[in-house]
Order: structure tokens, then sequence, then C-alpha cells
């Protein structure tokens, strides 16, 4: 059963990737060390960058520790 603040991290990361344009999408990747093969499908790269932005906002501390 998940809990309603991880599932609010996750419409988050959703939000922000779905609001990037395809470029940027790549460019992200880069930045974050992500490795792409040459011909990755764009939604392949979408979804490393979520999982890369909910593991990264998941890694913050809450306001009890």
């Amino acid at each position: 059963m998940s809990h309603f603040v991880n599932d609010q991290i996750a419409d988050e990361a959703m939000m922000k990737v779905d609001s990037m344009t395809d470029p940027a999408v790549i460019r992200q990747c880069i930045m974050r060390g992500l490795t792409l093969d040459l011909f990755i499908d764009i939604n392949e790269a979408r979804d490393l960058l979520l999982d890369s932005i909910f593991d990264e906002l998941m890694s913050v501390p809450g306001p009890h520790g």
C-alpha cells in the first residue's frame, strides 16, 4: 500500500518530466549522468529521467527527519 506523500512525490516528478520538451529530457539525462543509448526511444529516456527525479525527491528528508 502506498503512502499519500509518496504518491504526491511521484506526481510531482511526473509533472516535471511531462512539462519538458524532448531535447530538454535528453539534456537533463546527460546532465544527471544517465547512460543513454544512441538510438534510445524518447519514452525510455523520459522513464529514466522520471526515475532519477523521483529518487532525488525521495531522498529529501521530511520535516521529522
